[in-house]
């Protein structure tokens, strides 16, 4: 105790200024990095029957497609049953590779393509068709974007219900639709239907940054469609409850595997390109 009182009192009074000074501000900074965590909500899935249409510009010499493809799988994932994708395999990047066993190109994936320039680059996509603000075209080539402009779409009001009733008859190969739309709303404009027959777990190769993936399974590809590319009208200034009907059949090529066929519909109003809805359905086994 002697000992430390003599200490005490041979202490500078600077010194323990000093050290009183040090001591607050530590205080100081240890509080000023207990930062109070700002919550972040939980994702929650819109509570929409709508779906959207997803249109993806790629091909087997797209570097960059692989990434894009992952995107797509990811919001399929977090939007189940929400996004019907089509991926189009037009004129750009799209040569097959020296030992490519397949050609994805088609006169309607070729046509589909340039219907929907300009854009920048692939991979690009057409959400719904929308041209968004921050946009240059309607092709969005940044895939970070994506998701977002997909949550966007799905939180818009449902204007028209799309009906399908589908019979398959495997010896002719034959596909039979039978389409109803119900509008929900008056809905004033010209409208059109398109139907995309698409193809997915096709194995081949595929371009990556700095080298080729040998067994790339490629998914959503544009085999045909079963309307024109731009659409085949069903009607104008669409009634409140007023139920229109379509038909249309198709043979099935037999190098399409069945069991791996998607049937994708959309309804677009004419004058502004819009995508209102879309269905996307497995054939009947």
């Amino acid at each position: 105790m002697k000992q430390m009182n003599t200490f005490i009192m041979k202490t500078p009074l600077k010194s323990i200024k000093h050290v009183i000074f040090i001591a607050i501000l530590s205080t100081l900074v240890l509080s000023s990095c207990n930062e109070t965590p700002v919550p972040i909500p939980d994702f929650e899935l819109p509570n929409t029957q709508r779906v959207v249409l997803f249109e993806y510009l790629t091909g087997v010499k797209c570097p960059n497609c692989p990434k894009g493809s992952n995107v797509i799988k990811n919001m399929l994932n977090t939007f189940p049953d929400k996004i019907a994708v089509v991926g189009v395999h037009g004129r750009l990047q799209t040569e097959p590779l020296k030992e490519s066993k397949y050609d994805f190109r088609t006169e309607a994936s070729r046509l589909l393509e340039e219907f929907h320039r300009p854009f920048l680059g692939k991979p690009s996509a057409m959400i719904n068709r929308v041209k968004f603000a921050d946009e240059p075209f309607r092709a969005v080539d940044l895939v970070d974007l994506w998701p977002s402009y997909v949550e966007g779409e799905l939180k818009k009001p449902q204007l028209i219900d799309i009906a399908l009733t589908s019979l398959y008859d495997k010896a002719s190969r034959r596909l039979n639709l039978s389409l109803g739309f119900l509008p929900k709303v008056n809905m004033a404009g010209t409208y059109s239907v398109s139907i995309f027959v698409t193809e997915n777990k096709i194995i081949d190769l595929q371009e990556t940054i700095g080298r080729i993936i040998p067994d790339y399974e490629h998914e959503h590809v544009l085999r045909h469609m079963m309307t024109n590319v731009t659409g085949d009208d069903i009607g104008t200034n669409l009634s409140r409850n007023n139920l229109i009907s379509k038909a249309y059949s198709y043979t099935i090529p037999s190098e399409f595997v069945v069991e791996n066929l998607d049937i994708i519909i959309a309804i677009r109003e004419n004058s502004t390109g819009y995508i209102h809805q879309a269905l996307l359905t497995k054939l009947d086994q």
